[in-house]
Formats: C-alpha cells, sequence, structure tokens
C-alpha cells in the first residue's frame, strides 16, 4: 500500500479546501479544512461527509488565514493539532474572536523552509505569494513519495495537488516570487 490523496472537497469548487493524506501505516494528515464560499454565515455542519471524524488525526496544517481554509476548525475534534505559520495562528485568533466562530485546537507552528516531522510524515511549509500574509504552499513527503499542495498561490489559478517523485525542494521558484 501506497500513500493515498484524498480530496475530501475543492476539485470542482474554489475555497472549502479539505485534503487528506494517508499514509500506508493508516496515518492521517489533513490540508487545510475550509468554509465553501458560498455557506451562509450561520451555516453549520458544513465538514464534508467523506471526512471521518472518528479516526484519529496526526495534523491539520493550514496553508494560509482565509476562511475558504480554515474556516471549519470549529466543526473537527478538539484534540486534532492544526500547523500554520506563527503569523497565521495569529490572524486566525483574531478573525476568531471577531466573527465568533471559537476554535480551541492547539497550534503548532511551522517555520518557511524547515522540515517537520508529523509522524511518519514530513512537512516542509514554503511562504508564497498571495494576498493572505504569510501564505503557504506545504510540501509532504511520506513512504517515499512527494505531494506539493500549491494552496493560494497566485501563478495558479485555483488550489492543486501535485504527485511528484522528485520535487526541485531547493527552488527558490517554491519560496515565493
Amino acid at each position: 500500500m501506497s500513500l493515498r490523496l484524498i480530496v475530501h472537497r475543492a476539485t470542482h469548487e474554489i475555497g472549502g479546501n479539505c485534503i487528506e493524506l494517508r499514509a500506508p501505516c493508516g496515518a492521517r494528515l489533513l490540508l487545510d479544512v475550509g468554509r465553501p464560499l458560498n455557506a451562509t454565515p450561520d451555516a453549520s455542519g458544513l465538514l464534508p461527509a467523506t471526512l471521518d471524524l472518528h479516526a484519529p488525526v496526526l495534523g491539520v496544517v493550514i496553508s494560509h488565514p482565509h476562511q475558504d481554509h480554515y474556516g471549519l476548525l470549529n466543526e473537527i475534534p478538539r484534540d486534532w493539532p492544526i500547523y500554520c505559520g506563527e503569523a497565521s495562528a495569529a490572524l486566525m485568533r483574531l478573525t476568531q474572536d471577531l466573527t465568533g466562530r471559537g476554535f480551541d485546537q492547539t497550534f503548532c507552528f511551522l517555520k518557511s523552509g524547515v522540515p517537520e516531522s508529523i509522524g511518519p510524515f514530513t512537512v516542509t511549509r514554503f511562504l508564497t505569494d498571495h494576498s493572505a500574509f504569510d501564505a503557504s504552499m506545504i510540501l509532504v513527503e511520506c513512504a517515499g513519495r512527494r505531494v506539493l499542495y500549491s494552496g493560494p498561490r497566485r501563478s495558479v489559478k485555483c488550489p492543486h495537488v501535485w504527485s511528484l517523485q522528485n520535487p526541485p525542494v531547493n527552488d527558490r521558484r517554491l519560496s515565493g516570487p
């Protein structure tokens, strides 16, 4: 069995991103848990039905502090840790205070260009050009595979996930314009 990539939402729309990576051992990592752009302010129960909330998740990696990428943190289990940039966490907490949509997860900070081990996954965040301060592309390595989640990169018309044999990790194109 190899690394599995499951796109729960955002293949046919912009925003509401929710992508799962599952290691051969069964460990799970999520990339974004976004609120759909067409959701009304008081809507709840918006997580994709395909996302298993009962199986443990090692972490949720947030690409940037826009609601369509993190806006459903209040609907996931509180014991799922959140990984993002330190500035992204501060902006998400500020928005939480303004909107009243609370979430209580633990934040773990990822520095741009620094690989971080999360169970069997190695996660490296790369700052990228986007209207959201502290926006990132996310490189995930596991089981001999590499997945680059472009998240909000402006030169890409919509978020994409690329599975790469040998991504150019030291290539300046991954660290921004």
